[in-house]
């Protein structure tokens, strides 16, 4: 489990830094994530039962964990942090004031 983990960890940084479209883009970085757990899926031929079936079976890292990962990783390595990062902790914090201050 530890070792898929960081396999997870290792697979979107790599896919973070050659492809900067997922910096913002979760369900594209997802995308790119579940092609590289399984190359067959970039094949025009391949099916959504394909796919589906090894959902099921937890072939595929689970979105959640893959957004995990990359916010972890942009929080530490701002060189992959992407056009909508500040906006969306500027964001986080106008949220957060404005709670406080009911």
């Amino acid at each position: 489990m530890l070792k898929e983990m960081k396999f997870l960890k290792s697979m979107v940084r790599k896919i973070l830094t050659e492809k900067p479209s997922t910096r913002d883009n979760d369900e594209l970085l997802v995308m790119f994530v579940w092609c590289e757990q399984n190359p067959k899926l970039k094949d025009k031929d391949c099916s959504f039962r394909f796919f589906g079936e090894g959902f099921i079976k937890k072939n595929y890292a689970s979105p959640a964990s893959v957004a995990r990962d990359r916010r972890k990783l942009q929080e530490q390595e701002p060189n992959l942090r992407g056009k909508l990062y500040k906006k969306r902790h500027q964001a986080e914090k106008d949220v957060r004031k404005g709670i406080f201050d009911l």
